[in-house]
């Protein structure tokens, strides 16, 4: 039996809760199919891609997004949702919407994600299918941050949407040395860095579209990144 079961070969005893099971269900896979269509529709008008950004601990992600963002006018981060509590820093809809894991299962139960990954073996963090056709409806290219389990998760059961993913990458001394910089961290939340980077490597060399190193001044990194994002929204 598949994901959707909704044929059945033999007897079945129907009651008014198997009808309003499979009208739950029927009504479910209804809504879901109507945002994809919505989505592909509005893909195919703008003919972009949804750009995927990957990263390991201590690469510079936020300030190399926040590069693009201010570089490039037609692009718009799409926030990420997740489970991990907020910081004093953040602000909820800005970069994430923090919600609680009750609110998470609703989300998976009616289909919403476009994906989704447990990170650093500890929260959840997924993107939101509607978020993205925000994006398109407002004509913009949206771009996304993205665990390499989320990626592996677009290769295998959305081959419905086309995107450029990249990953920032930069050695294990290095990527250390930023990460104590930053905030006093323990030893085992290193160690468990350490071990996420290694095989998030593994399948960037494998799946990702460009792998770009970061153990650079923060102005080349901020160039580096400048001139690929120009090149993928030039279709080069």
């Amino acid at each position: 039996m598949g994901r959707y079961p909704l044929c059945y070969s033999g007897t079945v005893k129907t009651t008014s809760r198997n009808v309003s099971d499979f009208g739950l269900l029927l009504a479910k896979f209804i809504v879901l199919n109507i945002i994809k269509s919505t989505f592909i529709i509005n893909y195919c008008i703008m003919k972009d891609k949804l750009i995927l950004l990957m990263w390991v601990s201590g690469s510079g992600k936020t300030t190399l997004l926040t590069e693009l963002l201010q570089t490039h006018s037609q692009l718009i981060l799409v926030p990420s949702y997740t489970t991990r509590p907020m910081r004093s820093n953040e602000k909820n809809g800005r970069k994430y919407w923090h919600i609680s894991k009750d609110d998470f299962q609703r989300s998976i139960d009616w289909w919403e994600f476009l994906e989704y990954a447990l990170v650093h073996q500890k929260y959840y963090y997924w993107t939101k299918i509607s978020e993205i056709k925000k994006a398109f409806d407002k004509w913009l290219i949206p771009i996304t941050e993205l665990d390499m389990n989320g990626l592996e998760e677009i290769r295998k059961d959305n081959k419905w949407i086309e995107y450029v993913s990249i990953f920032l990458d930069l050695p294990d001394d290095v990527m250390v040395e930023r990460i104590k910089m930053r905030w006093w961290i323990y030893q085992e939340e290193i160690n468990r860095r350490l071990f996420s980077a290694q095989k998030e490597r593994k399948l960037a060399k494998k799946y990702c579209d460009y792998v770009l190193n970061t153990d650079n001044t923060l102005l080349q990194n901020i160039k580096n990144i400048n001139k690929l994002v120009k090149k993928i929204l030039n279709g080069k």
